[in-house]
């Protein structure tokens, strides 16, 4: 740190000032550029000395000499008038490149900032589900095993309104910046949605007070009871029999899309996915990369396997909770929907209201319910995560170092200035110490002091600098050496 000077009210007060860490090379920068500054000036000055001291020079030549060193223009001034033919020109081009000195040193070093490893980050993901996951007694579970936690049904009821996202996990990353390797999950997949409509074959349109109802049979074995809009059906799925489902459920209802009554079946199923997550600046990313396997679900021993394995990690649930999670499905995936003479709606169940709600005004209604049953999906999963028997998949946090980035192409020309500084310096003092020549201070005042009484008679009486210029053009000295010292004195 260094001591800034008092001011005028702060009369025997020090005050202090730390560098910061973009300060200190700014300053170091101006140091050497200041140095190299001087260094030229003093060694302009002594070879314009020297000059002299050789050859007689008109007296308005250490104005000349002295403006050189002090600007670029009166230094270009200097190289036309001696046409670069003395040592001089040199330090008057020097005085002009410098110049370029500190804008080229800070333009070659910076301090950008990167990413580090610092320590351990974790994203939850869960392998395994067991009854330890339920809650109570389940009575409308044959197991009586309990009932699936609120949080659960929670967010069902979340992925109904739609905006689910895998994002919603939130990592452990104090940082802000992780990555993880890819990982895996038990998940909640959804299938294919299977339009059904070519199944119906209308019988009947009854007419009832305030109420219009309308029976379908089907072509095939399966039955579709016309009292569900839509119901539950066994957890077996029509247009795909052979996928183990934990929900499926269909809804028959009036398509704005083809103008007339149609029929649509979803289902979700157990499922591993890869998971890709990552946060940059506190913004958390996670990307579904694969899915795979179905869990069959009917098996009758307590942990149905995943297959295939992957990273030496089977992935299983408990018969008792996918029982559980398949009754909490259905309850909420039943209901119907009416609308009587005056257009007044009546939804049996929020589940009902927010598939109409979807549907209405669609016009693909396949791509619709598809997105709205995929919300459901990414719901639960997000909920199984993060929920009992989830565990630590672990990755790396970064952070933030601050290095110093040197780019030296930029550092080319003050290189060659600070070369040429002390070229400029070394021949200095050899032409010094070959013409013999003394040090002769820099100043105006050595410049009076050391005219001789005859140089100042020819000069006469100064009023002007006008009349000062004109006779010092016209007054040619050089030094002598006398009993009292060295004279300027004119030839």
């Amino acid at each position: 740190m260094h001591s800034n000077p008092p001011g005028p009210d702060e009369i025997g007060t020090d005050t202090f000032h730390v560098w910061s860490r973009n300060e200190t090379p700014a300053a170091k920068n101006a140091l050497l550029d200041e140095t190299g500054v001087v260094t030229t000036r003093k060694s302009e000055h002594q070879s314009q000395v020297t000059r002299i001291f050789t050859n007689g020079q008109p007296l308005h030549d250490f104005e000349s000499f002295d403006s050189a060193s002090r600007g670029p223009w009166p230094s270009f001034l200097l190289i036309w008038k001696t046409r670069a033919s003395h040592l001089v020109s040199l330090g008057a081009l020097l005085t002009i490149v410098n110049l370029a000195f500190q804008p080229f040193v800070q333009q070659a070093v910076s301090f950008p900032q990167r990413l580090v490893p610092s320590g351990n980050a974790t994203v939850p993901t869960i392998y395994n589900i067991t009854v330890n996951g339920l809650q109570g007694n389940n009575v409308g579970n044959l197991n009586i095993v309990g009932s699936v936690p609120s949080a659960t049904v929670s967010a069902i009821y979340a992925g109904l309104n739609g905006g689910a996202n895998l994002s919603e996990v939130v990592p452990y990353c104090a940082t802000g910046n992780c990555t993880w390797d890819l990982y895996d999950s038990l998940a909640i997949c959804a299938n294919p949605v299977a339009n059904l409509t070519h199944l119906l074959t209308r019988t009947a349109i009854r007419l009832f007070i305030n109420t219009t109802s309308i029976s379908f049979n089907t072509q095939g074995p399966n039955t579709i009871p016309s009292t569900a809009y839509p119901g539950n059906q066994t957890l077996a799925s029509i247009a795909f029999p052979d996928i183990p489902v934990v929900l499926d459920f269909f809804m028959i209802y009036y398509s704005p899309s083809i103008n007339n009554v149609a029929a649509i079946e979803a289902s979700l199923s157990f499922c591993g996915q890869t998971y890709n997550t990552s946060v940059h600046n506190g913004q958390i990313n996670t990307t579904e990369i694969q899915k795979w396997g179905r869990l069959d679900t009917s098996q009758t021993f307590d942990f149905p396997k995943m297959w295939p394995l992957r990273n030496f990690t089977t992935l299983w649930v408990a018969k008792g909770y996918s029982d559980s999670l398949q009754d909490a499905l259905a309850k909420i995936f039943s209901g119907y929907y009416e609308i009587n003479d005056n257009e007044d709606e009546t939804y049996s169940s929020v589940a009902v209201q927010a598939l109409n709600s979807s549907l209405i005004g669609s016009q693909d209604d396949v791509a619709t319910l598809s997105l709205f049953r995929d919300e459901i999906a990414v719901s639960i999963t997000n909920n199984l995560r993060t929920g009992t028997g989830s565990v630590a998949f672990e990755g790396v946090m970064y952070g933030v170092e601050t290095y110093v980035l040197v780019v030296w192409v930029w550092l080319i020309l003050p290189i060659y200035i600070v070369l040429l500084t002390l070229i400029f310096l070394l021949a200095t003092i050899q032409m010094s110490h070959g013409c013999r020549t003394k040090t002769w201070k820099s100043s105006s005042l050595a410049v009076l002091s050391g005219l001789s009484s005859e140089t100042q008679d020819q000069l006469g009486g100064l009023t002007s600098m006008a009349t000062v210029e004109e006779r010092s053009e016209r007054v040619r000295v050089r030094m002598v050496e006398d009993k009292s010292g060295w004279k300027l004195a004119a030839e």
